[in-house]
């Protein structure tokens, strides 16, 4: 006796396959999602990293302006606050070299990126490639802003004993053009330096994705001057 054979119905077959496409359907949607948050957070690691890169390299170097007795130096910020100069004796042999090495550094925002100075000539707001060159990956990031300060610096007047700060302002205390200057003249004086630099920027290809740095960078190197 032959035993009844069922199979399944079309009705069945077309539930099952639409089942399935649901069931693939999803599975793709997950993983493009996936693929593109990876990708996401990938670049935007990427522009942290970026970052943080660069605002180690300033802190380090900046701190160590006025090393190996060039402490009289000023420290030069410009105007717009987006640009910083200094210099210090970087192979000790007791001057300021303009070449091998050179001596006279520098950091500031250069369109959209920060560049870095090379080279003894060129001041800030003057970005031409022989004497800057840019450290950010201007394919990857646009540096959008950069924001220098004294405030938290110190002059102290050693010959009355007094000593006053500075605010968010680009100028150092012991400077007569700054807010709180207040001393007389051939007082000695002596500035603890403080820079406070905020950075801000976004990814290239999608500037919906913002990041931001900031730092304090104490200056190792008091700055002693008379009092004009």
């Amino acid at each position: 006796m032959k035993k009844n054979e069922n199979g399944l119905t079309l009705v069945e077959l077309m539930i099952g396959l639409v089942v399935g496409a649901v069931v693939v359907g999803g599975a793709g949607a997950i993983y493009v999602t996936t693929i593109i948050s990876s990708g996401s957070n990938l670049t935007t690691s990427k522009l942290n990293q970026e970052l943080s890169a660069v605002m180690q390299l300033m802190t380090n170097d900046i701190r160590r302006a006025g090393f190996g007795g060039d402490s009289f130096t000023a420290i030069n910020i410009s105007n717009t606050g987006s640009c910083v100069q200094y210099r210090y004796d970087l192979n000790l042999n007791g001057a300021v070299n303009t070449s091998n090495p050179n001596e006279q550094f520098g950091f500031g925002l250069n369109g959209d990126a920060i560049a870095m100075k090379k080279s003894a000539t060129g001041n800030c707001g003057s970005f031409n490639a022989l004497y800057w060159e840019n450290i950010t990956d201007d394919d990857l990031i646009e540096i959008t802003a950069v924001n220098i300060t004294t405030s938290g610096s110190t002059c102290i007047d050693a010959s009355l004993n007094y000593n006053w700060r500075s605010g968010a302002e680009t100028v150092f205390p012991c400077q007569p053009t700054a807010v709180n200057y207040s001393t007389r003249p051939n007082n000695l004086l002596v500035e603890a330096r403080q820079l406070n630099i905020d950075i801000s920027a976004r990814l290239k290809a999608d500037t919906s994705v913002t990041r931001s740095a900031s730092a304090q960078i104490k200056i190792r190197n008091n700055r002693t001057l008379e009092a004009p």
